[in-house]
Order: structure tokens, then sequence, then C-alpha cells
């Protein structure tokens, strides 16, 4: 097993088990989206989405994601002050396992949890070498554990 599948295997213990405590229950009245999720909580968390913006203008200039989040801030790309604020969090550039769907999971926030979901950054399918396309989504922890173990 690779480290990285490691690490999110650890992180889903983590969140299985009850490390991370913050649920989100929608009222019964609150519609659900297409994932089944309420429509409240499908607003995308901001700092998901800073990191996310931080992430693609590292690749924009380097034609690769950075092996740690720390780069960013060395580089001057995303805010100490961002950074000091991130939950706990699982990230490898090379993807921490593969969805069924064919995306790939680069960062994992342990902190955000929504009935069984945790937000994550996806690197897309994407069959142009130089480019890529990241999306801050709630994947459920059951995926997120089979996309651990899937062979690369």
């Amino acid at each position: 097993m690779t480290t990285p599948r490691l690490s999110l295997l650890c992180l889903l213990l983590c969140l299985l088990t009850g490390c991370v405590t913050e649920t989100r229950k929608a009222d019964a009245a609150q519609g659900r989206g297409p994932n089944g999720l309420p429509q409240q909580v499908l607003r995308v968390p901001q700092l998901m989405q800073d990191v996310s913006g931080d992430l693609l203008r590292y690749h924009a200039q380097y034609r690769a994601l950075p092996a740690e989040l720390e780069v960013l801030v060395a580089e001057r790309i995303m805010p100490a002050e961002r950074f000091a604020e991130l939950p706990d969090y699982a990230y490898h550039p090379d993807g921490l396992g593969t969805l069924r769907d064919g995306r790939v999971v680069i960062l994992v926030d342990a902190e955000i949890r929504i009935e069984g979901h945790a937000w994550c950054i996806v690197r897309e399918p994407n069959d142009r070498p130089r480019t890529i396309q990241l999306n801050v989504t709630p994947i459920a922890l059951s995926e997120l554990e089979a996309a651990a173990r899937r062979a690369p």
C-alpha cells in the first residue's frame, strides 16, 4: 500500500471512529441535491475553493502540482494565514485514490463532514496533459475508502 493510500485510510479511520464530530443536518423541509445531500450543505466551503484556486495557480506556473501544500506558501501563492486556517487534511499531488467515475482525489478535508461525506478536491479526468481541472465536492466516506483501496 502506497503512502498516499495509507494516509487516506488513516484519515478515513479517524472520520469513521468519530475523531471529527462536525456534522450538518438539514431540516426535513430542505430539498436534496442530485447526490442526495441537502441543498443547504452543498454550498462549497470558501476555504476549499481558495485552496483549489491556489493549486491551479501553482499548476499554471509550474505545470505540476506541489509536493506539499506548504510549497504554496513558500512560493507566495497561498497566504500563510490561509494555510494556518486549514483543518486536518490529507493531500497528495498524484492522488489519494481514484473514484469509480475516474476522478482522482488529491485532497480530503477531515474537518468538514456532512452526513457521511467529506469535502474533497478532485482532479477531473483529462486527455490534455498540460491542463488540469479541479473541483471541490463532497464525497461519501464509503467511496473514499473504496478509492483508497483500488489498485492504480
